[in-house]
């Protein structure tokens, strides 16, 4: 296979009258040319999970994707500049005539530094060529109008989901790309990026569910069989730096357990299509360097939770609304004495952009935290009206965005002196150059109803049930978290421990000795 690979990559490459010794390093690039601005950026072209998800909720008539490039195939299409010369030894299993000969390349390789900046710059081309524009708010996001019609196609490395609002256009710009470029075409998109993605066109809905991910993760970490819990985090709880390893021995067994894999897998369900996950996550991220052993059981409920919530789906069409966001901020409630903000955005009864972010200041007040926390939101409200008004012109021009502290509101929405406020610094205040732009509309939400409540802090379960449902989170047969997750966690009860209770401590017990070595 060494072989093949080596002949492929020769077929890119002339064979140039060189010196060995002066020019090539074996397994190594050498540039000859001095390396101009910017040479070292590599760049791939890769968007966030939020436009995907703006683009497949903008319009659910119609979504359509495709695979292009797959692998090295993307890269070898990477047109190299031609004052840059970049030459390779030959690879093994090939023989040139001439002893001392080097390959000058013509064409990127997979694993050249700059081959997915290449790339990048040969897809714009030929998309420009095609009536593409890219997107001013995601270079990985590229938009085109044609006879009144929509399409957006949008880009991860080398696979590519493209929708619009005609199936013929679709049809016909599919056969010009696959004239650029060799094309695999997948038909209606069912996977992307590990998500699978369901589509009820008489509900007009489109569901983005991580089962099959969530169960691979389980297995992984011997915990398929592990009964759930209704709750990602218990209510209350706080996880702090006295928790980490008191002694040799407890350290020793903590170095066997796998918390930076268990985190990293959790993270990426977290911010594709699990919110209710992200703050436990969040906080039990702040610990990978010297985690405790009631970290890893922390851990290991997030795990559980999702064991039992593995049919959740992201839904969206359930409800027909623009762009609406939701702000929050707990308060300094943790040891660190820092709140927590949290922000939510939902298009059509899902949410879309997400965060659960431990702030960068010592807040004063309830008030400030709620404030320094609608500031970020409305970072983030800006980016994503740039991106969706930019693809769909016609829709509304104000965002409206739910705050539930009053005193948060009126410092962002008036600009008077108070002795309270003077010490906040001024980047805090853009807010109030949004409101008064008209780009956002701020509304008083009690807190019942705060979706954000649940990215700043550990919630019961009755609330996980309403937020998460409100947030677009529901069932593959388009039931919601009712009481179905009837079971109650230990340590919750008010009552004394049940025989379940009980069983349910011994099991937690058993998995803890079993999950403090390496999975093989």
């Amino acid at each position: 296979m060494r072989v093949a690979l080596g002949l492929a990559f020769v077929s890119l490459a002339a064979v140039a009258a060189a010196d060995e010794e002066s020019f090539a390093v074996h397994g190594q690039f050498t540039y000859i040319e001095q390396e101009t601005s910017g040479f070292n950026a590599p760049y791939r072209g890769t968007n966030s999970l939020s436009p995907n998800k703006g683009a497949e909720t903008s319009d659910a008539t119609l979504y359509l994707g495709a695979k292009p490039w797959q692998g090295a195939e993307a890269w070898i299409n990477g047109e190299l500049e031609q004052d840059k010369e970049i030459y390779m030894q030959p690879p093994p299993g090939y023989e040139i005539a001439g002893e001392g000969r080097v390959l000058r390349l013509v064409k990127s390789l997979y694993g050249l530094k700059q081959a997915g900046r290449r790339w990048y710059e040969t897809l714009v081309r030929a998309l420009a060529d095609l009536g593409f524009r890219v997107s001013q708010a995601d270079p990985a996001v590229f938009h085109a109008q044609v006879a009144g019609e929509t399409l957006i196609m949008a880009i991860h490395v080398d696979d590519c989901a493209l929708t619009g609002s005609s199936s013929a256009l679709i049809t016909q710009y599919k056969q010009k790309l696959n004239a650029c470029f060799p094309l695999t075409d997948l038909g209606p998109v069912h996977w992307l990026l590990g998500i699978k993605i369901t589509r009820d066109r008489s509900a007009r809905t489109v569901s983005l569910s991580q089962r099959q991910y969530i169960e691979s993760i389980l297995a992984q970490f011997g915990l398929q069989d592990a009964r759930g819990y209704a709750t990602p985090m218990v209510p209350g709880a706080s996880y702090t730096l006295s928790d980490i390893p008191e002694d040799a021995t407890e350290d020793a067994q903590m170095g066997k357990v796998p918390y930076r894999e268990a985190i990293g897998s959790l993270m990426y369900a977290s911010v594709a299509t699990r919110p209710d996950i992200t703050f436990a996550v969040s906080t039990l991220s702040q610990f990978l360097e010297n985690p405790g052993r009631i970290h890893w059981e922390a851990v290991k409920r997030v795990m559980r939770y999702l064991s039992q919530t593995r049919d959740l789906e992201l839904t969206y069409g359930g409800e027909r609304h623009n762009l609406v966001g939701y702000t929050d901020a707990d308060g300094a409630s943790q040891s660190h004495r820092r709140a927590i903000s949290g922000y939510a955005f939902l298009i059509d009864g899902g949410v879309i952009s997400w965060r659960s972010r431990k702030q960068e200041l010592v807040t004063l007040s309830t008030a400030e935290a709620e404030y320094v926390a609608a500031t970020h939101a409305a970072k983030e409200a800006i980016w994503l009206r740039k991106l969706i008004f930019e693809l769909f012109p016609s829709l509304s021009a104000q965002t409206t965005m739910f705050c539930d502290n009053q005193a948060a509101l009126v410092l962002a929405t008036t600009d008077n002196y108070h002795a309270r406020t003077k010490h906040i610094d001024i980047r805090y205040h853009f807010i109030r150059h949004v409101v008064e732009t008209g780009a956002l509309n701020l509304i008083y939400c009690p807190t019942d109803d705060m979706i954000a409540d649940i990215l700043t802090k550990a919630l019961p379960r009755w609330k996980i049930n309403f937020h998460t449902t409100t947030l677009g989170l529901r069932r593959a047969c388009g039931g919601v978290m009712e009481n179905a997750d009837s079971e109650d966690e230990p340590g919750t009860e008010s009552g004394p421990p049940t025989a379940e209770t009980r069983d349910l401590q011994e099991e937690d017990r058993h998995m803890s000795r079993d999950a403090l070595v390496l999975p093989q």
